[in-house]
């Protein structure tokens, strides 16, 4: 790939005063339960409300898999969570909320996929579900962005077997019109769709064929879901090394600004109303053979997002850190010229703009910073706080200076392409329930797998019998006292009991058989957990 190199020095005014900006790092975690995010949006009575997926190894080959809700205060502290699921299909069926958006009348729409169903549901402000729908393809169905619609109604995207699904919601969440569109030669996923200010919908999206030439797509559809024009985007790439993917766009005063990875590398890209390239900048240097080599980013795989600050200028992160390379938060202006840049102890997700003028980064860990076994992380939820010239809270290493930004201007090309389009997808009636979830929370970074195994040889719980008939004793091995919980399989906390001369006994039975998961947190806020199975 040839590229003209242009290297900028960025002005880092780390002596600058923080004034009154509130500066911070912090994490929601357990030691019972993987919690991850893939979006979060501001919330209407301040703070954040994050959308994910919450998940247990029941054993080795059962697993519980819901939708999570958590809402946070502008502080980044934890004011509570919900799991949506259906008890008896959740066992090794994922299910995961991918995108969620503002409605007018002041709650929230989210969609996701369950079992192979798409799931859109509507909350209020205090998280209580006003409508669900559940849409079902012949196929898989992923649905990744909503939004609602000028009118009310929304609009969804997604993949089904490898094809693009849209959907048009009215205000209640009924289907008006479903359609899938696809190319027998390209796989295509969507993965965010916006309306315009024409009323029609503009749709960003990858190939999933990431062994071949990678191609992403720019789609413009009418109103009625008509197709108006789609362009393909891909790497002058000869040699194969390089690839191209599509993370996030946001419409602008002549068109849209894509934000992308090239090799690895954040890129912004400016088209206008047709989707012809205006400007392209590439940030930092490549790895363009770790993704080919048949590395997996697992959770981290979720798209970082583009946000447009307050002034116009833009902020993102390249969003993947590990090993091998760094997470850089990047801000630009509205050229895409580098203002500064920050590098992010997270996987970071979403960035965004307090009304302080603050960046918060929401993200999931813990990064990896050696080679382990991605069954040996336990996933949780980070937040950072910067000040407006991304400088972290004093003395922290979840944040510290960036390096001079590198611009590569690489060679994309545009052509357009033809796709074939079906009515696909009808209503499912299926069901879900809601159980609150209390998790931790402590200051600091997201964790580090450092590649050294733990010892766990000494443990400071003793929990026996188990599996038991329904009475089991809890009994500390370290002298120390503290606060056993018990939780059933949703989550949901049954038990809580303090460890008297460091050692209670709880009884089970009256909760039925199934395997129930214990919290063990002492006097110093630490805390182990592990499970109990009644038989």
């Amino acid at each position: 790939m040839k590229k003209l190199m242009l290297f900028i020095t960025v002005a880092f005014s780390m002596g600058i005063a923080r004034g009154q900006q509130n500066t911070f790092s912090k994490v929601l975690y357990d030691s019972l339960f993987d919690i991850t995010v893939n979006a979060s949006v501001p919330a209407y009575d301040q703070g954040y409300l994050i959308a994910g997926a919450f998940s247990k190894y029941l054993d080795i080959n059962n697993k519980i898999n819901r939708g999570l809700i958590i809402k946070i205060d502008n502080n980044g502290d934890f004011l509570w969570a919900e799991t949506i699921g259906d008890t008896i299909t959740s066992f090794n069926k994922p299910f995961s909320f991918n995108s969620i958006d503002y409605t007018k009348d002041s709650c929230y729409i989210m969609c996701g996929n369950h079992s192979g169903l798409g799931v859109c549901i509507k909350l209020n402000p205090g998280g209580d579900t006003i409508w669900t729908t559940t849409i079902e393809t012949e196929g898989n169905l992923e649905l990744n962005s909503i939004c609602q619609t000028y009118d009310s109604g929304y609009i969804v995207a997604g993949t089904t077997d490898e094809k693009l699904f849209v959907a048009r919601l009215s205000p209640t969440g009924a289907i008006e019109w479903s359609k899938m569109y696809f190319n027998s030669n390209i796989n295509i996923g969507g993965y965010k769709v916006i309306q315009n200010s024409d009323s029609g919908y503009m749709i960003l999206g990858n190939s999933n064929n990431y062994w071949v030439n990678d191609k992403c797509f720019l789609i413009k559809l009418s109103n009625t879901g008509n197709i108006i024009w789609v362009k393909t985007y891909s790497l002058n790439n000869q040699l194969g090394e390089d690839y191209l993917v599509f993370n996030d766009f946001v419409l602008s005063e002549n068109g849209a600004v894509i934000f992308a990875s090239i090799s690895n590398n954040p890129a912004l890209i400016q088209v206008d109303d047709s989707g012809s390239i205006l400007w392209e900048k590439t940030y930092g240097d490549g790895y363009a053979r770790h993704f080919k080599e048949g590395k997996s980013f697992d959770y981290m795989d979720t798209k970082p997002k583009l946000t447009v600050l307050k002034s116009g200028d833009y902020v993102f992160t390249s969003g993947f850190p590990d090993y091998t390379r760094a997470n850089y938060l990047i801000k630009t202006d509205t050229t895409g010229n580098p203002v500064f840049s920050s590098i992010l102890e997270i996987a970071s997700v979403d960035v965004h703009e307090t009304g302080n003028k603050e960046l918060l980064i929401i993200g999931n860990g813990p990064v990896l910073g050696g080679k382990k076994s991605r069954e040996e992380r336990n996933p949780e939820i980070g937040f950072i706080q910067t000040d407006s010239l991304g400088n972290g809270e004093l003395y922290s290493e979840c944040v510290r200076s960036g390096e001079t930004i590198r611009i590569n201007y690489d060679t994309i090309t545009v052509e357009p392409l033809t796709l074939s389009v079906e009515e696909a997808g009808e209503n499912n009636n299926a069901l879900f329930d809601i159980a609150s979830l209390s998790v931790l929370q402590r200051n600091g970074c997201v964790g580090k797998i450092s590649g050294i195994a733990e010892n766990n040889n000494n443990k400071p719980l003793k929990v026996y019998p188990n599996p038991t008939a329904g009475r089991v004793t809890f009994e500390s091995t370290d002298k120390k006292t503290g606060n056993i919980q018990i939780f059933n399989a949703l989550g949901k906390n049954i038990v809580n009991r303090k460890l008297k001369n460091r050692k209670t006994t709880v009884d089970l039975s009256e909760f039925g058989a199934g395997v129930y998961y214990y919290r063990f947190t002492g006097k110093d806020g630490r805390s182990v957990g592990g499970k109990v199975v009644v038989e």
